[in-house]
C-alpha cells in the first residue's frame, strides 16, 4: 500500500513496458553498482531494508524529489535488491486497478546456476493469463549478464517457482545445490524451502523480504519431520497452481 504517495503513481503510464523503465530510472541493484561506476556507502547498502513502499518511495523522493517518470542518475536512485523493483511495480499496478503480486523463486537466465530471484506477476486482461516481468533487468544488466530474455514476459523454465523446484527437488529430478545466492555459497533444499514458504506468503500479500526466516523457514533442514517436509510439499504444489487460490489462502492461514 503507497499510502500518501500513491498520488505519484497517478501520471505513470499503464503500459506495462513504460512502467518496468520508468522503475528501472529510479531503482538499481546494490549489488551491480560496479556496473554503474557507484561506490555506495554503508548506509546507502542498507536502504533495501525499507521493507515498505512508503519508505522506498520517500527515499527516492529524498534523493531526488522529481516525479517518479523522471529518470535519476544512478547515484540518485534508491540501492535495493531485486524485490524492490518488483513491490514497487506491483504496487504501481495495483493502484491502477491491474491485479499484480510478487513471487519468489529462480532465474537461469544470469548464469549456469539459478539464482535466487523475484518477479512481478501480473494479469494480462487481454490475453487472459498471468504474465512474469522481471523489472531489475535494465539494459546495463542485460549487457553485463547476457540476458537474452524478454523481461516484459519472462518464459517459464528461465524462471522457476519456488515450489516447482522444491518437488522436482524432492523427486531428485533437479540437484537443490543449483538453486540459491551462488555468490555467498547459500544454496540447497533448506534455501528452496525458505523461498517456498516466502511465495506463499507474497501470494496471500504479505511480501516479505528475501531474508526473512520465521516458522518452518527458520529451523534447521536436517531436523525437519517428515510431517513437516508434507507441509512444505503442499505449500510447493499449491503455489504453482493458479486454479487453487481460494484453497491456498485457506492453507495460508491455517499454517499462520
Amino acid at each position: 500500500d503507497p499510502q500518501k504517495y500513491e498520488a505519484y503513481f497517478k501520471n505513470l503510464p499503464p503500459d506495462i513496458k513504460k512502467l518496468v523503465k520508468v522503475v528501472q530510472g529510479f531503482i538499481t541493484h546494490r549489488d551491480s553498482s560496479e556496473l554503474y561506476r557507484l561506490e555506495l556507502t554503508e548506509e546507502r547498502k542498507q536502504e533495501g531494508e525499507a521493507r515498505y513502499v512508503p519508505k522506498i518511495i520517500k527515499k527516492i523522493l529524498e534523493h531526488d524529489n522529481e516525479p517518479l517518470n523522471v529518470g535519476r542518475t544512478p547515484d540518485k536512485r534508491f540501492s535495493g535488491v531485486c524485490r524492490d523493483f518488483e513491490i514497487v511495480l506491483t504496487s504501481i499496478l495495483r493502484s491502477k486497478g491491474i491485479p499484480a503480486r510478487l513471487r519468489c523463486g529462480f532465474a537461469g537466465y544470469f548464469s549456469d546456476t539459478y539464482e535466487d530471484h523475484w518477479l512481478t506477476e501480473y494479469w494480462n486482461k487481454n490475453e487472459k493469463r498471468w504474465v512474469l516481468v522481471d523489472a531489475n533487468v535494465d539494459e546495463v544488466e542485460r549487457e553485463a549478464y547476457h540476458v537474452t530474455i524478454d523481461i516484459n514476459d519472462v518464459p517459464y523454465g528461465p524462471y522457476l517457482f519456488a515450489g516447482d523446484v522444491w518437488l522436482q527437488c524432492r523427486q531428485s529430478k533437479l540437484d537443490p545445490n543449483k538453486f540459491g545466492v551462488s555468490s555467498i555459497g547459500a544454496q540447497g533444499m533448506w534455501f528452496i524451502r525458505n523461498n517456498v514458504i516466502r511465495d506463499l506468503a507474497a501470494l496471500n500479500k504479505v511480501e516479505v523480504l528475501p531474508w526473512d526466516e520465521w516458522g518452518l523457514a527458520d529451523k534447521e533442514f536436517e531436523d525437519m519431520t517428515e510431517a513437516e517436509l508434507k507441509i512444505i510439499d503442499e505449500a510447493a504444489r499449491l503455489t504453482i497452481n493458479n486454479d487453487r487460490f481460494e484453497e491456498m489462502k485457506v492453507f495460508y492461514e491455517d499454517q499462520t
